[in-house]
């Protein structure tokens, strides 16, 4: 008697789950000092896209990524003075 074949078990990425991954990637990122890098390469990346193919992008300004030089991860109702 042949044995019936179980198919793999498959993980469901739900858009939630997405989520915590880009965010934890962009923490990781952060504490690493990488965010920098990452973000002059997509501005670089959107500018030669502009150049390239400025009838889509009109009269607008690419998108800017700048680096905070203070970020609040978790900011409460309280003021810190």
């Amino acid at each position: 008697m042949a044995k019936e074949k179980i198919p793999p078990h498959k993980v469901v990425m739900t858009e939630g789950k997405r989520e915590i991954v880009r965010s934890l990637l962009a923490e990781y990122d952060k504490r690493k000092g990488k965010h920098i890098e990452i973000f002059e390469n997509r501005n670089s990346v959107l500018e030669k896209a502009k150049l390239k193919h400025s009838e889509r992008w009109g009269s607008r300004n690419t998108k800017r990524y700048e680096v905070r030089k203070v970020e609040v991860l978790n900011p409460d109702e309280r003021k810190i003075a």
